[in-house]
């Protein structure tokens, strides 16, 4: 088995022509993303243009500096969603393998007919956080300042909704989600309000699901190790699943998007930063 070659000559549901179908899941997944990744660009270039437009010209020195910032927030997002979003279809990799485990039920929580919850190792949890959370942040701090400026509630397109990254606990539940519709069909264009949204990507906290359910033992607990620690640390949680570890195993191309170190992403915000003070300098005498 190519896709899922930890299966190989084990026991198991899946055969080589049912990774055709895996493949199919993986690549609607990727493309999921994928245009999440062409509207943020969409919404940053409409920005960019937006600064030449006489809307932005004509505004005080104050508006223009609350538009500059939201600007620099952005970009910001897109110095950190590449590494995020490949984390997500490391775990969807993983998730892709999960139907050829024969013995299934004991990953999963049931109530009567159907799943109600998979029962997901901390380790995925805690690297889908630590690889997320720099774009939470980022996204965090856009919000608040798209909030204060007037100028960019002008723009046309509409802003990547990232609130299900805002936290480890709303990431996990996002992609256990997910996992469980991980054999999803084609793309469709949903409309749907913003408190619709809202039920879809927190909607685990309002219904009777318990989100302590995300650490299966009681706790929450914290844990960065890597390579055989984690592989260590998976196996003696016993009855887990752990996606991430899986998606490493696996054999899709997971690495799909553009990845900045945290380094390179502060280095270029602050950057960014110094450039919208001096550009500020610049046209202060004029407005005095």
């Amino acid at each position: 088995m190519r896709l899922c070659p930890f299966w190989a000559w084990k026991p198991a549901c899946c055969t080589t022509s049912f990774e055709e179908e895996q493949q199919k899941a993986f690549e609607l997944w990727k493309e999921h993303w994928k245009e999440k990744e062409q509207r943020l660009e969409a919404f940053h270039s409409e920005m960019d243009d937006f600064r030449l437009s006489p809307s932005y010209q004509d505004s005080s020195l104050f508006q223009r500096e609350l538009f500059d910032t939201a600007i620099l927030r952005v970009k910001s997002i897109i110095a950190t969603y590449g590494l995020c979003f490949d984390t997500l279809l490391e775990y969807v990799a993983g998730m892709l393998c999960f139907p050829c485990q024969p013995h299934w039920h004991h990953q999963v929580l049931l109530s009567d007919d159907h799943v109600l919850r998979l029962k997901i190792s901390e380790y995925s949890n805690d690297v889908l956080w630590d690889n997320c959370r720099p774009l939470a942040e980022a996204a965090k701090e856009f919000d608040h300042r798209v909030q204060d400026s007037l100028l960019a509630k002008k723009l046309k397109h509409v802003f990547v909704d990232f609130r299900m990254f805002y936290d480890r606990i709303r990431v996990s539940e996002y992609m256990e989600q997910i996992g469980r519709e991980i054999m999803r069909g084609p793309n469709e264009l949903q409309i749907k309000t913003r408190h619709q949204e809202t039920l879809h990507y927190h909607g685990s906290f309002e219904s009777g699901v318990s989100s302590r359910l995300l650490s299966i033992n009681g706790t929450v607990q914290s844990h960065n190790a890597t390579g055989l620690d984690a592989q260590r640390y998976a196996e003696e949680q016993f009855g887990l699943l752990n996606p991430i570890l899986d998606g490493q195993r696996s054999g899709f191309s997971y690495r799909v998007f553009p990845e900045s170190s945290a380094r390179d992403a502060n280095a270029m915000i602050a950057l960014l930063a110094v450039m919208s003070w001096f550009s500020r300098i610049a046209i202060l005498p004029c407005e005095l």
